[in-house]
């Protein structure tokens, strides 16, 4: 996979790219997760989610204009880092391709630019210790299903901090085969309506109540809804 390129661009729009893209954009790490019978080439890194500059970090402010002989609070005094394209607001983040969509770029059946993202993932910026939130980069254990990020402190003389969460089983997945679909849709169904069904995944409680019913149809049909299964 590899998208075009941006120069000579307007800087609004960026033909044959990840849509949004931003110039800001620093995507870290590409990794193969897997889960039970479910794959994903995930990439993880910030994505800028704000209007970007080119120049030193520490010209980032909080304001319109300052006057420039009071000193401003906010900058941090780094220029380590030499200049570069910025953006007031970085969101850690990771983005899912589907490995089919690469396989054919790689068979050559599609453009290498055709592939996009079909979910992505925030990350909450309290979790991470930074004021930037800048993730170095990132490592996934299938074994254990844990997936490991690593964190740029710039504040702590740029020592990294690791970040570990476990991939847990799939909410609304009642037949327990790791994905949703419409069978889960149709056994919720029938035990709304009364029927004794055998092989039901308790790890399916979408509401932490304990049993299966009413939010779980409702979640799986949001949810096939959103990612287009019939």
């Amino acid at each position: 996979m590899e998208y075009g390129p941006v120069e000579g661009t307007d800087n609004y729009n960026y033909p044959d790219s990840i849509e949004d893209y931003n110039h800001a954009d620093t995507w870290r790490e590409a990794l193969w997760m897997g889960a039970g019978q479910q794959n994903s080439v995930a990439v993880i890194g910030n994505k800028g989610l704000c209007d970007n500059w080119y120049g030193l970090r520490t010209e980032w402010m909080n304001f319109e204009w300052f006057v420039a002989d009071v000193p401003f609070p906010d900058v941090y005094q780094n220029y380590e880092d030499g200049k570069g394209w910025r953006c007031r607001n970085h969101q850690p983040m990771i983005v899912f391709y589907d490995p089919a969509d690469l396989a054919a770029v790689a068979a050559g059946q599609t453009a290498s630019y055709a592939p996009q993202p079909y979910a992505a993932l925030r990350m909450p910026k309290e979790l991470f210790f930074g004021y930037l939130h800048e993730i170095f980069s990132a490592a996934f254990d299938p074994e254990n299903r844990l997936l490991y990020v690593t964190e740029f402190v710039l504040e702590e003389e740029g020592n990294l901090l690791i970040h570990a969460w476990r991939v847990g089983d799939v909410p609304g997945d009642v037949d327990g085969d790791e994905y949703i679909d419409l069978n889960d849709l149709i056994m919720v169904l029938k035990i709304l309506s009364g029927q004794a069904i055998n092989g039901v995944n308790p790890k399916a409680d979408v509401n932490g109540d304990g049993d299966i019913g009413e939010e779980e149809a409702l979640y799986i049909a949001q949810s096939l809804v959103k990612i287009g299964r019939p």
